[in-house]
């Protein structure tokens, strides 16, 4: 199994260094107590991960299993409906009732003893970082220490999370307590709950128990509880959760990203992970002859992943900068070349789920601009999946392997690529000289609330909406990390906008849209509430039950026009377009989309970035 998707290359090179590991891993026969991370431990361990091949655990955008469970749920109900089942979400009180039936389960079959304050002070670190739409008032997230020989941790769902003191316990190596650790694993955790990872696999149970109870047949019972019992497992020792692999990936994410809001050194924290690497291969007690089992390459790859994250590593060569070559309007991967005394440069940042290639206006418009010296166009072309913060680490290395010195180089960023731009100068310090944001959603912009109402359109194709079809396009295919970023109040909005750097603000222009045509919001207005008749209707003549009948409807009664749309570019609002103390605001009768390619809107970032 191990062969099946590692390198014979990466066989040889994980026995070595496993064997190296081992060498400097002081495990005691007697006590089974783990030593300390040290820095050459890590070191050791990093190095593993990073050079393992074949499965790329970073593309992952949790779409597939998605998809999987539309399927079904399509089969069961039929095209319309079984998409209406998919989107309605799962009532808080029946998510909250369930939980607190399994933690009764829970509490029964176990010991509580009382929380450490360490634990406790680390759990409660992390809850107070977190932005109040993951926080439910009617279900608090709690941390509960069971009394038990099995090291482990996990959630049940409504906020409600548990461990052993058993696995508590290794977190202190050699008198030393490393709450880094401990923090990254319960933000783990809660990153599951917060996610919606536990309450997608409650509503799978739901619909279940509730398709049990409303007379389906034998076969579409049997056709859901298959993809139920992928998500929960039920045994003698209690009921767990059961994640794919996307999910765990998200976890891992949301982990990161909410010890780096709370203050924690995520590279430490990532000794949660070295410590299942480094203790296993320690003893040797999780090894084959072919090399470290398949749970110690599962830890090395999520290592991998965040190192990647932490790094800003991006291996593709369709990713970097690009530079513009306007006789042919051609884009070539730059070369390594400092710009000479008497040039400058311009980079272009697109948005989400877009690319470089379909930019036909803005690079030759910037190629146009007006200057005593030659001026060298380029542009930066990141993935439309992972985080913004990779992205914008990845950034300053492009910036620093192509330039050196960006002290004469301006920014044009598109949309989400203005966030981007912000971590690069604001997060990593990037040199530039002056940057023009284009529509981009400072504050966060809500494509969740405008998501379903695009894809509930094409279940009724008869209902216009007016907003152009790259648009539409871009706002369903968005996915991945990317996608909760950009969410207003994310974990990283939060940690970019913690501060605000007024000097560097100085040096920031400001473009936004107003799509003022009466037409794109009487026809949002006319279309939304044409497809939620149909909805209701949908619905009332389901064979569902009258709870999953009476959820649906309330969900669709909330489906309203967002306020991109009724005072944005139909994708950004104003108010989040907008960024205080910059040098100026300009606020153009253009959607999101004509912002790059409008002439006005080119005219001004021109007028802007001109000598």
């Amino acid at each position: 199994m191990f062969r099946d998707f590692l390198s014979r290359r990466s066989v040889v090179f994980l026995l070595i260094f496993a064997a190296g590991i081992r060498n400097h891993v002081a495990v005691s026969d007697e006590t089974n107590r783990p030593t300390a991370m040290t820095t050459t431990r890590r070191a050791e361990i990093d190095k593993m991960a990073l050079h393992l091949t074949g499965l790329d655990s970073t593309v992952g955008d949790n779409r597939s299993k998605t998809v999987n469970k539309l399927l079904v749920l399509q089969k069961i109900y039929g095209n319309g409906v079984g998409w209406l089942v998919g989107q309605t979400p799962m009532p808080t009180d029946e998510e909250v009732k369930r939980a607190r039936i399994l933690q009764n389960e829970v509490i029964r079959k176990s010991h509580v003893v009382e929380t450490p304050k360490s634990a406790q002070r680390v759990f409660d670190r992390l809850i107070g970082k977190l932005p109040d739409r993951m926080k439910r008032h009617s279900a608090p997230f709690t941390l509960t220490v069971l009394d038990s020989e099995k090291p482990e941790m996990f959630g049940i769902g409504a906020g409600i999370i548990y461990v052993t003191n058993s696995y508590l316990a290794t977190f202190s190596r050699d008198g030393i307590f490393s709450e880094e650790a401990l923090a990254f694993v319960l933000a783990h955790e809660i990153g599951h709950d917060c996610r919606g990872h536990c309450r997608s696999a409650w509503k799978l149970i739901w619909l279940h128990d509730e398709m049990k109870s409303n007379g389906h047949s034998a076969a579409q019972i049997a056709m859901l509880g298959r993809i139920a019992n992928r998500a929960i497992k039920r045994t003698d020792g209690g009921t767990r959760f059961l994640y794919s692999t996307q999910q765990v990936q998200q976890a891992d994410l949301f982990a990161m990203h909410l010890c780096r809001n709370a203050g924690f050194d995520t590279n430490r924290c990532l000794d949660a992970l070295r410590f299942g690497v480094s203790d296993k291969l320690g003893t040797g007690r999780d090894e084959t002859a072919d090399g470290p089992s398949q749970s110690i390459q599962s830890q090395l790859f999520r290592l991998r992943q965040l190192l990647w994250e932490r790094n800003g590593h991006v291996a593709a060569n369709e990713f970097g900068l690009f530079e513009f070559e306007p006789k042919d309007a051609s884009l070539v991967k730059a070369n390594a070349r400092p710009l000479r005394r008497n040039e400058s440069a311009v980079v272009f940042l697109h948005g989400m789920a877009s690319e470089l290639s379909s930019q036909d206006a803005v690079l030759p418009s910037l190629a146009g601009i007006e200057r005593k010296s030659p001026v060298r166009v380029f542009g930066f072309q990141y993935p439309n999946h992972q985080s913004l913060a990779r992205s914008g680490i990845f950034l300053k290395h492009e910036i620093e392997r192509v330039f050196q010195d960006a002290g004469r180089v301006d920014f044009v960023c598109h949309s989400a690529g203005g966030l981007v731009f912000r971590y690069y100068a604001e997060i990593e310090s990037g040199k530039f000289r002056n940057a023009v944001f284009l529509g981009t959603p400072h504050g966060g912009s809500d494509l969740a609330k405008l998501r379903p109402l695009l894809e509930a359109r094409r279940l009724l194709k008869s209902v216009k909406f007016g907003t152009p079809s790259a648009l539409e396009k871009a706002i369903i295919d968005a996915s991945g990390q990317i996608s909760f970023d950009v969410q207003p109040d994310s974990l990283f909005l939060r940690f970019l906008n913690r501060d605000a750097p007024l000097e560097l603000r100085k040096r920031y222009w400001v473009i936004r849209g107003k799509a003022v045509k009466k037409r794109y919001g009487v026809l949002m207005l006319i279309g939304t509430s044409s497809l939620k008749k149909y909805l209701r209707d949908k619905i009332s003549e389901s064979d569902g039950s009258e709870l999953t009948r009476d959820c649906g409807i309330a969900w669709v009664d909330r489906l309203n026009v967002p306020i991109e749309v009724l005072a944005g570019d139909l994708a950004v609002s104003l108010q989040s377009a907008k960024l205080s103390g910059v040098a100026e605001t300009v606020t153009l009768p253009i959607n999101h989309m004509e912002l790059t390619d409008d002439p006005k809107a080119l005219a001004k970032v021109i007028e802007f970035l001109s000598d």
